[in-house]
């Protein structure tokens, strides 16, 4: 839930990211063409990858593009570098779905996936809710839109680390013994 909480924030923001950037507001508004391309090519790539890899082993480095595009952004922030900005946080969007979704079946099964995916959508309907005033709180009293970009981009990083040792300890759990060994 992290790409859409945070994405939702920046997009929201998007006028106050060109404005600081010292781009036009069209710039951001035609990179978005750049998001969607990026979005479609790359759920339809994942598709094998799951089924090669697995969900549960590739869930942790679907935030990585993301993560790279906001580095990118703070680091250098040009008109060209707004559809590489977008171009890598579709590709984390595109990969982030369906590997969710896979990741899900992997780890609670398909007996209750309805209810479990019900309570995901529920959660990030409230994580997308919450980030545009936090971000606008930050941008108004606490730093400018290049320390946004590395403070998302740290928390991208940090979440992506949790989504590893979790992951980690899934396929630990799951190849463990079941009773005395």
């Amino acid at each position: 839930m992290a790409a859409p909480f945070l994405l939702t924030g920046l997009f929201f923001h998007q006028v106050a990211i060109a404005d600081s950037f010292g781009f036009e507001n069209t710039v951001m508004a035609s990179a978005f063409l750049f998001f969607g391309i990026a979005r479609g090519i790359s759920a339809f790539a994942i598709g094998p990858w799951i089924d090669k890899i697995g969900a549960n082993r590739l869930l942790p480095f679907t935030l990585l593009p993301l993560l790279l595009g906001m580095l990118i952004m703070g680091s250098y922030p040009h008109s060209f570098i707004a559809p590489i900005y977008l171009g890598l946080a579709g590709t984390s969007v595109g990969f982030g779905a369906p590997v969710k979704s896979a990741f899900l079946v992997e780890a609670f099964g398909t007996t209750h996936l309805g209810a479990i995916r019900s309570v995901f959508a529920t959660l990030a309907v409230l994580a997308t809710a919450g980030c545009p005033p936090l971000m606008g709180y930050y941008l108004t009293h606490m730093g400018s839109v290049h320390s946004l970009f590395f403070f998302c981009a740290a928390g991208t990083a940090g979440v992506s680390l949790l989504a590893y040792l979790g992951c980690t300890g899934l396929r630990k759990a799951a190849d463990a013994p079941i009773g005395p060994s």
